[in-house]
């Protein structure tokens, strides 16, 4: 049910072609699905490319009262889509998504 929390810290989720180039960003993402909250962060730093975040209730949250972030986030490439239309796990079954 949970996501991530950065209190502060570095999260840098970036999806390139290893050594080889054998694959592209897009064909091996990072995904995040089913969490309550995906990215839960009070600062630092978030940099996010190529990520899918899927069937989350809230893809991010982002508290402003602290915002002690270095630099702006940077999101880039990024799905955010809820494939089965209504969240399906405990405690919003059958809610609609913040995504949309």
């Amino acid at each position: 049910m949970g996501g991530i929390l950065n209190s502060g810290g570095i999260i840098d989720m970036y999806n390139m072609p290893g050594s080889s180039n054998v694959y592209t960003p897009s064909s091996n993402p990072t995904e995040i699905e089913d969490a309550i909250v995906a990215i839960e962060s009070d600062g630092g730093r978030l940099d996010l490319r190529f990520v899918n975040f899927d069937n989350n209730y809230k893809s991010f949250l982002l508290y402003e009262e602290d915002y002690d972030f270095v630099g702006a986030p940077f999101i880039k490439g990024c799905n955010f889509t809820c494939s089965v239309g209504n969240l399906e796990k405990y405690p919003y079954s059958g809610w609609e998504p913040n995504t949309h």
